[in-house]
């Protein structure tokens, strides 16, 4: 991961807590980030899955109840946050 990102341009990254498949990559990120001097705005925000920031629940009529279950549904509080951060941290660095 450090070679990946050695010399990267600032970062903002938006997980939901209850993603099984990124346990712990918030923490990973944010300290490999640190440790390599690039600017960075890592969230993980509990109470949301995978996919929090869809407007609307995926997987049809089949697989969209198996993702509910899974934790992977919209959270429109927590995506609000997320989009306010996404276009200030653009703002911040993009001009």
């Amino acid at each position: 991961m450090e070679q990946a990102l050695a010399g990267a341009c600032a970062i903002l990254g938006n997980y939901g807590g209850k993603d099984s498949q990124l346990k712990g990559a918030k923490t990973k990120l944010d300290s490999t980030l640190t440790k390599l001097g690039v600017i960075h705005d890592i969230k993980e925000y509990q109470n949301s899955g995978h996919g929090f920031m869809n407007p609307t629940q995926g997987g049809g009529p089949i697989f969209g109840p198996l993702l509910r279950i899974t934790g992977a549904k919209p959270n429109p509080e927590d995506a609000k946050d997320a989009w306010r951060r996404i276009e200030g941290f653009f703002a911040e660095h993009l001009g």
